[in-house]
C-alpha cells in the first residue's frame, strides 16, 4: 500500500474517531505541541496516573468481602448482587 493510500485511511479513520466521539480539541492540541517535549510529557502524566489508579483498584480489590458488602448496604438500590 502506498504512503498516500496509508494517509488517506489514516484521515479517514481520525475523522470517523471524531464523528462518534472518541477524539476531541485535546487529540488536536496533541499533534501540534508547543515543543518537542510535550507528547512524552504527557505519556508520563498519563502512565502516572495509570500507575497511581491501578494501586488504588488493588488495594480496593483486598477489602475482604464483608466489609465491602456492609459499606454498601445503605445502597441496595444502587448495586445488583
Amino acid at each position: 500500500m502506498s504512503a498516500a493510500a496509508l494517509r488517506s485511511q489514516l484521515n479517514e479513520h481520525i475523522s470517523y474517531m471524531y464523528a462518534t466521539g472518541i477524539l476531541d480539541e485535546y487529540y488536536q492540541q496533541l499533534q501540534s505541541p508547543q515543543d518537542e517535549g510535550f507528547v512524552p510529557e504527557v505519556i508520563n502524566i498519563f502512565l502516572g496516573d495509570a500507575d497511581r489508579m491501578l494501586n488504588d483498584i488493588t488495594s480496593l480489590l483486598s477489602v475482604p468481602y464483608h466489609r465491602a458488602q456492609a459499606l454498601c448496604s445503605p445502597y441496595p438500590d444502587r448495586l445488583e448482587y
